[in-house]
C-alpha cells in the first residue's frame, strides 16, 4: 500500500528510474568526460552528441557541477542537484540532474546522468507516467522528513513491517530491522541525510505473516524545494530475497562448475602425466602432436623427442609393411590393434592400441603388452618345458593320483630300480613299488606320508633305500599339487640322491674327530716331552760318568735307547697333532727320493719291485726334508707289510693346479701330487675310514705302533697339503701326498751341521716352570762346564736380570704359566739388549717375530743338541754385533 505521490514525487519518478523513451540520459567517466548521450539529453543541453563527447560535465553545467573535482566525491554515493546547462548558443536551461555511480563490486564503472527540465506544474501525462512507474516498481514507498525521521501515516511501511503508527514514528522504524542490520543501516542513513545524497542500502526485515526474515533493497532520494533545500525524503523498499538467493545460487553454481571443471582438468592432467598407458594425439597423417610421460616409462622416449615424428618412425619393419601397420592410424579408427614399437635402446616392444578419431585429430591409448605376449608364449611352452624338466631331472620324480596310484615316473627314478620304462610301475600303489618294497618298514612310512601330502601337507625326510644298485640315501620330499581353486589334485614325490653328501659329511665328522684326537694327543705329547727331557739328560750324564766296561753302563745304554724310542714315538704323536716344529725348505722331490732309493729297496726286501717314475722339471715343494724322508719310509714299510707274497710299489709325481672348491681341505694354488701305489691286499671301507687315527693298526699285536699314517697325515696338513687314501680289498692302496709348491722365498734344502760346538764356560739363566726339567737341563749344562741360574717362571727370571745377575745366555721354556717364553725374551732384551736366547718348545703353531729368530730345542733333547743351540744363539748375537 502506498500514498498518493506528490508533485515532487512525480518529478522524482520521472528521473529516478532507468531511462525510458523521452528521458534525457548520458554516461560519464570518473573525470566527468561524456561517454554517450541520447537525443533527449542533446536536445536539453542544446548540443549534438559529437559535440558533447568533446566536453566534460563541468564544461556545460553551472553551480556545483561546474567544479572539476566535484565528481570525485560522488563515486560511491551519487547526488541530485539543480543546475543550468549552457547551450551551444550561450543560453541556459535550468534542469534537475541526478548522478548515479555504477559499480561492479567495488570497482567504479561510470556515472549515469538523468536530467529533466525544471517545471512547476507537471502535465497530467507526466502524473500518469509517475503513477505507472511507481506501480511497476512493486515496492513499498515511504517518505521521511528532511531530518530523516518518519512522520505521519505510512500505510506501506506498516503493511511491510507490521509496526503500528506510534511504533514507526521518528526513528522507531529501525526496530523492525534485523538486530545485526540496525546500526549499519542507521549509520548509512544518517550519512546520506547529512550529505543530502542518494541513499542506497540493503537490510533484513521480518515478514509479519510468517516471521521470516526477508532481504530488501532500499533506495531513497532527497526532494529539494525551490530554495535548494531538502524538503523531504522519498524511499522505496523492494523485496530482493529471491533475487539474492538466486544470485547466491548462481554464484554457487558457477563456483561449483568452475571447481568441477578445474577438478576435471586436474584429473585429466594427472591421468595424462601419471597413467601407465601411453596417450597420444596425432593429426590425420599420423604425425605426433602430443604424448604423455608414459612414453618414457614404456619406450624410453621423452615426449618432446617423439612430437613432430610419424608413427612410421617407430613401427617394426614387419608391422609397417603389413596391413596392421598401415591400419594403425587409419581414418575411422580400430580396436585392439597390436604392433611393435621401437624402444629408445633399439629393441621393440609389443603394444596394444585403442584409436579414436575426432575431427582432424586422432586420440590413441596404448599399453605395453610385451609381458603378456611373452607370458602367453611361455604358457604355451610351459607344459612341454615342465615335461622336459620332469624327464631330464637328475632327481627322482614321480606323480601320483590322490588314491596313491602312480601316474608317471621320470627316467632318473626308473634307473634307480633298473627299469627302462614306467610300464611296470605305473598303475600300482606308489608305496608298493620297487623303490620301497625291499626296505623294511619303508612301505608303511610312504603310505603315511602320502596321506599327509594328500591332505595338503609337505613331508620331507632323509631315507635310506635298499635298491638293486645298492643302498642309497635320499633327501625325500612329498608335496601336494593344487589346482586353480587351491584344492589338492595330485601328489608329486621327489628324491635327491644325497649318498655322496652323506659320505662327505661323514668324512667331515671323521676329520673333526681326528682334530679333537690331535688336540688331546698334542697335549699328551707335550707332557711326555717334559717327562722325557730330565730322563734323557740323566741317562746321558750317567753314560758319561760310568766306565764303559761296567755292567751298569749297558743297563743305562738300554734305558737311553728306550728313552730315544719314546722320543721318536712322541715326535710321531706331535706330527699327527700338527704341533711338531718343521724346518720347511724348498725340496727337490725327485732328487730326494732317488737318494733314498737304495735305503727303501733294502727296507722292502727282494720280493718287492720298487719303481720311481717322476718326470724332469717337477717344481720344488715346501716341506721338512727330514720328516718327509720318515714319511716315505713309513709308506714303504706299510706297503711291504700289505704284500706278504711280494708285489710292486710305484712312486709317481705330477704338478697340479687346484682351484677354489676342487679338492676338499686344499686351498687354491699350485701343488705336487706324490702318488705311492702298491699292489697289496688293500683295505675295506671301515678300515680306510680309520686309517689315519693314531694307534689304529691292522698288522696285529707287536707289528706296528699305528702312528705311521697318522704322522704322514699330520705332516701333510701342517705343510699346507693333505693325504688322500684310496683302497679296495684285493686291489691295493694308493696314498697321494699333496704338497704345496715352494715359493721363491723358501730356503733351499740343506743338511744341518751336527758338529760339536766346543763352547767356553758361560753363565746361563734357565727358566722353566717344571722343576724336573729345570734340574735335568741344569745338570746337562753344568756337565758342559757352564754356570746355571734357575728361575721357576718368567717374572722370576726378570727379577734375576733386574738384580744384575751374570747372564751370557737365556734358555727358557715356551709354555709357562703367567708369561710365555717369547714374552720373557722380549722383556729380558729390554733389560739386556741383544741378550742371546734359546727357546725350548715342541709346538709349531706358536709363531711370532721373536720366535722366528730364536734357536729352538724340541723336547726331549740331548746334550749335543743343547750345546749346538747355545752356540747358534751366540753366533746370531755376535753376527748382530758385527753389523
Amino acid at each position: 500500500m502506498t500514498r498518493e505521490p506528490s508533485d515532487r514525487l512525480k518529478g522524482l519518478a520521472g528521473g529516478g528510474i532507468l531511462p525510458a523513451r523521452e528521458t534525457a540520459f548520458a554516461t560519464l567517466d570518473a573525470r566527468g568526460q561524456f561517454l554517450s548521450a541520447n537525443e533527449w539529453f542533446c536536445a536539453l543541453a542544446g548540443r549534438a552528441e559529437a559535440d558533447l563527447l568533446r566536453f566534460r560535465l563541468c564544461d556545460v553545467a553551472s553551480g556545483d557541477l561546474a567544479a572539476p573535482d566535484k565528481l570525485g566525491g560522488l563515486v560511491h554515493r551519487g547526488c541530485e542537484t539543480r543546475t543550468n546547462f549552457v547551450r551551444a548558443d550561450g543560453g541556459t536551461v535550468p534542469v534537475i540532474a541526478t548522478l548515479t555511480p555504477v559499480l561492479r563490486g567495488k570497482e567504479f564503472v561510470c556515472f549515469h546522468v538523468l536530467a529533466r527540465a525544471q517545471s512547476k506544474a507537471p502535465s497530467e501525462a507526466e502524473d500518469r507516467r509517475c503513477r505507472a512507474v511507481v506501480d511497476a516498481v512493486r515496492g513499498v514507498l515511504w517518505t521521511n522528513t528532511a531530518k530523516g525521521e518518519m512522520r505521519g501515516e505510512q500505510p506501506g511501511w506498516a503493511a511491510l513491517t507490521g509496526q503500528r503508527f506510534d511504533e514507526y514514528q521518528g526513528f522507531g522504524w529501525k526496530d523492525a530491522l534485523h538486530p545485526d542490520d540496525v546500526q549499519p543501516t542507521v549509520d548509512a542513513w544518517k550519512a546520506a541525510v547529512s550529505a543530502k545524497s542518494i541513499y542506497v542500502f540493503e537490510h533484513r526485515i521480518r515478514r509479519p505473516a510468517d516471521g521470516q526474515w526477508r532481504r530488501y533493497s532500499v533506495r531513497a532520494l532527497p526532494v529539494f524545494d525551490d530554495a535548494g533545500e531538502v524538503s523531504e525524503w522519498v524511499g522505496i523498499h523492494t523485496d530482493i530475497t529471491e533475487q539474492r538467493a538466486a544470485e547466491r545460487a548462481w554464484l554457487d553454481l558457477t563456483a561449483n562448475l568452475k571447481q568441477r571443471a578445474r577438478a576435471a582438468d586436474e584429473a585429466r592432467e594427472r591421468t595424462w602425466n601419471h597413467a601407465r598407458d601411453m596417450f597420444l594425439i596425432t593429426d590425420s597423417e599420423g604425425i605426433f602432436r602430443a604424448a604423455n610421460p608414459a612414453w618414457t616409462t614404456v619406450l624410453g622416449w621423452a615426449p618432446e623427442e617423439v612430437i613432430g615424428k610419424s608413427y612410421r618412425d617407430f613401427l617394426h619393419p614387419d608391422d609397417s609393411s603389413a596391413a596392421t601397420g598401415e591400419a594403425f592410424f587409419a581414418r575411422g579408427g580400430s580396436r585392439g590393434t597390436e604392433v611393435r614399437l621401437r624402444h629408445r635402446n633399439g629393441t621393440y616392444r609389443w603394444t596394444s592400441w585403442l584409436v579414436a578419431p575426432d575431427g582432424d585429430l586422432i586420440y590413441a591409448n596404448g599399453r605395453d603388452v610385451t609381458a603378456e605376449k611373452e607370458s602367453a608364449e611361455a604358457l604355451e611352452r610351459s607344459e612341454a618345458r615342465m615335461r622336459a624338466i620332469f624327464h631330464t631331472s637328475y632327481h627322482s620324480k614321480c606323480i601320483s593320483a590322490l588314491d596313491g596310484t602312480l601316474l608317471d615316473a621320470n627316467p632318473t627314478s626308473l634307473a634307480a630300480i633298473g627299469a627302462d620304462t614306467a610300464e611296470g610301475v605305473v598303475g600300482r600303489p606308489f608305496w608298493d613299488t620297487p623303490w620301497f618294497s625291499e626296505t623294511p618298514g619303508m612301505t608303511e612310512f610312504i603310505r603315511s606320508a602320502f596321506a599327509e601330502a594328500a591332505n595338503g601337507e609337505t613331508v620331507r625326510r632323509e631315507i635310506l633305500l635298499a635298491l638293486p644298485g645298492g643302498p642309497r640315501w635320499y633327501d625325500f620330499t612329498m608335496r601336494p599339487i593344487c589346482g586353480a581353486r587351491g584344492q589338492v589334485i595330485s601328489v608329486v614325490s621327489e628324491g635327491a640322491d644325497i649318498t655322496t653328501r652323506r659320505q662327505v659329511q661323514e668324512a667331515l665328522l671323521r676329520s673333526q674327530r681326528l682334530e679333537a684326537v690331535g688336540q688331546i694327543t698334542g697335549g699328551i705329547a707335550h707332557d711326555f716331552n717334559n717327562l722325557l727331557t730330565p730322563i734323557m739328560g740323566a741317562f746321558e750324564l750317567l753314560q758319561r760318568r760310568i766306565a764303559p766296561d761296567e755292567r751298569l753302563h749297558a743297563l743305562v745304554a738300554n734305558a737311553m735307547q728306550s728313552a730315544e724310542s719314546a722320543r721318536v714315538l712322541v715326535q710321531r704323536l706331535l706330527a699327527f697333532a700338527r704341533r711338531q716344529h718343521l724346518d720347511t725348505r724348498a725340496v727337490d722331490l725327485k732328487s730326494l727320493i732317488l737318494g733314498m732309493r737304495d735305503l727303501i729297496a733294502r727296507a722292502l726286501g727282494p720280493r718287492i719291485v720298487f719303481r720311481v717314475t717322476i718326470a724332469e722339471g717337477l717344481p720344488r715343494v715346501r716341506v721338512d726334508p727330514s720328516q718327509f724322508e720318515v714319511a716315505l719310509l713309513n709308506l714303504a714299510v706299510n706297503a711291504r707289510d700289505a704284500m706278504p707274497d711280494g708285489g710292486t710299489i710305484t712312486i709317481s709325481a705330477s704338478a697340479k693346479t687346484v682351484c677354489e672348491g676342487d679338492i676338499a681341505e686344499l686351498a687354491p694354488g699350485s701343488y705336487v701330487a706324490l702318488a705311492f701305489d702298491d699292489t697289496g691286499v688293500g683295505m675295506t671301507r671301515d678300515m680306510l675310514a680309520r686309517a689315519v687315527e693314531p694307534f689304529y693298526s691292522t698288522k696285529g699285536i707287536g707289528k706296528g705302533t699305528g702312528l705311521g699314517l697318522s704322522m704322514i697325515h699330520g705332516l701333510a696338513a701342517q705343510s699346507g697339503g693333505k693325504l688322500d687314501l684310496e683302497s679296495e680289498p684285493g686291489r691295493g692302496t694308493c696314498a697321494t701326498l699333496w704338497l704345496p709348491v715352494a715359493d721363491a722365498e723358501t730356503t733351499a734344502d740343506g743338511a744341518p751341521s751336527l758338529e760339536q760346538a766346543g763352547l767356553a764356560p758361560l753363565a746361563i739363566l734357565l727358566a722353566d716352570d717344571n722343576g724336573f726339567v729345570r734340574d735335568g737341563v741344569s745338570a746337562m749344562l753344568e756337565g758342559m762346564g757352564h754356570t746355571v741360574i734357575q728361575a721357576e717362571s718368567g717374572p722370576c727370571a726378570l727379577d734375576h736380570l733386574a738384580n744384575d745377575c751374570a747372564c751370557d745366555v737365556l734358555i727358557t721354556d715356551q709354555r709357562m704359566p703367567g708369561m710365555l717364553g717369547n714374552e720373557l725374551v722380549r722383556r729380558a732384551r729390554d733389560l739386556r739388549p741383544g741378550l742371546p736366547a734359546v727357546l725350548m718348545t715342541g709346538f709349531a703353531d706358536e709363531e711370532d717375530a721373536v720366535m722366528d729368530t730364536l734357536p729352538r730345542l724340541s723336547k726331549p733333547f740331548r746334550s749335543l743338541e743343547l750345546e749346538r743351540a747355545i752356540a747358534l744363539a751366540l753366533g746370531t748375537h755376535n753376527a748382530a754385533l758385527k753389523t
